[in-house]
């Protein structure tokens, strides 16, 4: 099974949702299955996203991307520093 990535305001709106499932006597396996994800999902869910507002899903994914363009940074400093090796030793 291929497994599906959510954006950030996807997850907390289905979330939102399990809990409003929960308060209304489903079990949280049964919420799961309702929004389409495993429980265990649903508690990986809460713990990353359980305090996040609006305005949090949306500096949530402005981190995400600085880190990714960080981490690329990165990638591209450690080629050139190889090949400075590199080219040293020959």
């Amino acid at each position: 099974m291929r497994k599906m990535r959510y954006a950030a305001d996807d997850i907390v709106e289905r979330l939102r949702r399990v809990e409003s499932l929960i308060a209304n006597g489903a079990t949280i396996g049964e919420a799961a299955e309702t929004v389409g994800v495993k429980y265990s999902t649903v508690y990986q869910w809460r713990r990353r996203y359980a305090n996040l507002a609006g305005t949090g899903v949306e500096a949530l994914r402005r981190l995400e991307a600085e880190n990714a363009r960080l981490r690329r940074s990165l990638l591209e400093l450690e080629e050139v520093s190889m090949r400075r090796e590199v080219n040293v030793l020959i």
